[in-house]
């Protein structure tokens, strides 16, 4: 800079080297854009800016740091959430088979458990089980605690086995795996 402070716009928004200005408006709209989809770059095009000046303010801002930490947090939330309630619930599509000329030949309704999100999820939270279990903060656990979530996921694989040794469909990515 030459000497002369920097200018404010309308909105009392100072400029950055990166992006132009942000004003407490825009860091919010950010913000609220990251926490729908959890990517930055479409964040920063929504409020038509580069994702490096978001970097940018981010690493200068420590309240909007704050901030966009927790609309990550509340991001993968609410998308574990929806993942848990797949595992459990399981999802529905419907299958068409047609003839040759486009009529249609089959119609059936398939049910099917997304496995591979439930061993993720329970892979994920293992440690939080373990020490809930143990009745504790995790630093003591007992063989006992330990046992009943090695006997859980045990189950889940055993599930998995017999699910697709059966002839039903091939797991989706990422089912099956884990500890074996």
């Amino acid at each position: 800079m030459t000497g002369k402070a920097r200018e404010r716009g309308a909105d009392g928004a100072t400029p950055t080297r990166l992006g132009g200005r942000w004003s407490e408006a825009t860091k919010a709209a950010f913000l609220k854009a990251l926490s729908r989809s959890l990517n930055v770059t479409h964040a920063a095009r929504v409020v038509g800016r580069d994702r490096s000046a978001a970097y940018h303010i981010k690493a200068r801002d420590p309240a909007f740091a704050r901030g966009w930490a927790e609309a990550l947090h509340e991001a993968y939330g609410e998308l574990e959430g929806r993942l848990l309630d797949q595992a459990i619930n399981g999802t529905t599509r419907t299958e068409t088979v047609r003839n040759s000329d486009g009529s249609v030949r089959l119609m059936r309704i398939v049910h099917s458990y997304p496995l591979g999100i439930a061993m993720g999820l329970l892979a994920a939270h293992r440690d939080a089980v373990i020490a809930h279990r143990a009745g504790g903060n995790g630093k003591d656990l007992d063989d006992a605690a330990i046992a009943a979530v090695k006997a859980d996921m045990e189950r889940v694989r055993a599930r998995l086995r017999g699910h697709y040794s059966s002839g039903s469909e091939e797991p989706e990515a990422g089912a099956g795996t884990g500890e074996g």
